[in-house]
């Protein structure tokens, strides 16, 4: 593995071997954490995260496999299935992206749906 000038942070101030480092990166990534949440976590500059993660080629592992989004709207009739799944889906972690893979809808429709049930919840605890 070639490394970047700016490995030198992973290693500075710290008790950790530099492979234990790099390992610990490469399953955060895997397991879906953002980069800013790696380099936050452990303490080092967000461009070394970056930079490792890209020289590497380390992708999330992705449970969910894409499919073709539809363009359909939801109708008034289904609303409030997706409403449910929506809430079920994000209440586990999921994304906007994971969510609409999951329920063949556009991640537009749900961020529009979410933030209708966001301002219901805000509405009712007035």
């Amino acid at each position: 593995m070639n490394e970047p000038e700016d490995l030198a942070s992973l290693v500075a101030e710290k008790d950790i071997p530099l492979a234990t480092q790099l390992n610990l990166i490469k399953r955060r990534i895997e397991r879906g954490m953002k980069p800013v949440e790696i380099a936050r976590l452990m303490g080092i500059p967000l461009v070394t995260v970056r930079s490792i993660v890209k020289m590497n080629g380390w992708h999330p592992k992705r449970d969910i496999e894409p499919v073709e989004e539809t363009t359909e709207r939801p109708s008034q009739e289904n609303r409030n299935y997706y409403v449910d799944m929506i809430r079920h889906l994000s209440a586990q972690n999921r994304t906007s992206d994971e969510i609409a893979v999951q329920l063949q809808i556009t991640s537009a429709h749900v961020r529009a749906i979410a933030r209708l049930v966001e301002r219901g919840a805000e509405g009712a605890r007035r």
